[in-house]
């Protein structure tokens, strides 16, 4: 979308869990060096727990570059990954819900669970941060 700028600006990550895993990572990435140094097996626990802390990284940031849902005054415009994004206006929309996903560390996802005009389910989870950008979708959604 070029030249208006949305209201609302959607990622399904939020942006400070950059800053425990990075920290996790540089912490778990130094001991497998000093374990290796030490010629010690356990590097390769280490190893593996780095590596996955590395993938959580890079998913994060692949989602917040590439999956978003901008919200506007007459629509808005859904990007569900790289070159796939487009923009849907209000009465395009059939139906359109929040829904409440839980996660087993207790933290709570909303997604805006919405069904396009071709019949076409998306669902786009975002933090309970950014829950007014749905709220404010669902009332226009609902109001027409």
């Amino acid at each position: 979308m070029t030249g208006r700028k949305p209201l609302y600006k959607l990622c399904p990550v939020d942006t400070f869990s950059f800053i425990p895993v990075s920290i996790a990572a540089a912490v778990f990435g130094g001991v497998t060096i000093w374990l290796y140094l030490k010629d010690n097996g356990i590097m390769f626990f280490t190893g593996a727990l780095t590596a996955l802390m590395i993938l959580i990284i890079i998913y994060s940031v692949y989602c917040c570059i590439f999956v978003k849902l901008h919200v506007f005054e007459d629509g808005f415009y859904y990007k569900k990954g790289f070159a796939q994004g487009k923009f849907y206006k209000y009465s395009e929309i059939t139906e359109a819900a929040e829904n409440q996903k839980h996660n087993p560390n207790g933290s709570v996802n909303y997604c805006f669970s919405f069904t396009a005009s071709d019949g076409t389910k998306y669902d786009f989870i975002c933090p309970m941060s950014q829950s007014d950008g749905i709220d404010y979708m669902i009332d226009i959604i609902d109001n027409q």
